[in-house]
């Protein structure tokens, strides 16, 4: 993977670097996507721990997913398409 893109980050006082294929304003947007999650949380509920914070994020997050991938399911299903795809078992 010598292709691979390192992005470095703060988020919530702790520094992480991710690496991946995807160019780094778009890890940017990925880690923004967490960052906002997170401080929604920390918003409504200021007494939360980190772990709790990051736990809910995550969690809200795949909901998201679950529902985002559902939907382009139904899409596709309905255009009598890609009916051989399991989105929501992929590996």
């Amino acid at each position: 993977m010598a292709n691979d893109n390192i992005y470095r980050f703060r988020l919530f006082g702790v520094d992480y670097t991710l690496c991946g294929d995807k160019a780094p304003a778009e890890m940017e947007m990925i880690v923004r996507m967490v960052e906002q999650k997170m401080e929604s949380i920390q918003e409504l509920a200021p007494g939360y721990s980190t772990m709790r914070t990051v736990t809910l994020a995550a969690l809200q997050l795949a909901e998201e997913l679950y529902d985002a991938r559902k939907d382009y399911t139904d899409m596709l299903f309905e255009a009598n398409i890609g009916a051989e795809y399991d989105l929501f078992n992929m590996k």
